[in-house]
């Protein structure tokens, strides 16, 4: 509360500060109002939660602070960084995240279900497949005949497997009859 009458000798004299703002005893003007932790706004006017993604842990008319990056808050007007929940293993947010979504598994893994981490760490992709970006879907196949180690992040991991020649990046063509090859990568049809 805060009041502008000189020499007041009763509380009725005193003005509500606007909601979610408090003042000092004793304050004389409007703009003695300062936003509560949790809620942003000018000093003496309408304070607005922060939104989900973010924090605030002071008084007055600072910003919220965004959860740093590979952190999300799905809490409206949180007042602490504590909010903030690190995404799981091999997954990773934007800044200012507000939603466990926004937590997408890395190149190379994935939760092999829908690409988001719901229920643990995202895993990392099968034997003979990769995935080259984050966040959502699963891990794609390498070419046919081809093979890549788990957790491969790209297609120029994928090598043609024994029995068949090529780059791997492309399908692989089975060695002529009477040859053979047996090595995975690179090698011809002896």
């Amino acid at each position: 509360k805060y009041s502008t009458v000189v020499g007041a000798v009763e509380n009725a004299t005193c003005e509500t500060c606007p909601a979610f703002s408090v003042s000092l005893d004793g304050s004389a003007t409007l703009d003695s109002c300062k936003c509560d932790l949790g809620y942003l706004g000018a000093d003496g006017a309408t304070c607005t939660a922060c939104p989900v993604g973010t924090y605030k842990a002071t008084n007055g008319s600072a910003a919220c602070s965004n959860c740093p990056g590979n952190f999300y808050s799905e809490s409206v007007a949180a007042v602490s960084f504590d909010t903030c929940v690190e995404c799981v293993g091999n997954s990773l947010a934007p800044e200012g995240s507000g939603d466990r979504k926004a937590c997408g598994c890395v190149f190379g893994f994935t939760d092999h279900r829908f690409g988001f981490p719901d229920q643990g760490d995202c895993a990392p992709c099968y034997e003979g497949t990769f995935k080259n970006f984050s966040g959502p879907l699963e891990c794609t196949a390498c070419p046919a005949n081809a093979v890549s180690p788990e957790g491969s992040a790209s297609i120029s991991n994928c090598s043609c497997d024994r029995g068949y020649v090529g780059d791997g990046l492309s399908d692989c063509v089975a060695c002529p009859a009477n040859q053979y090859k047996d090595v995975v990568g690179i090698g011809v049809c002896l």
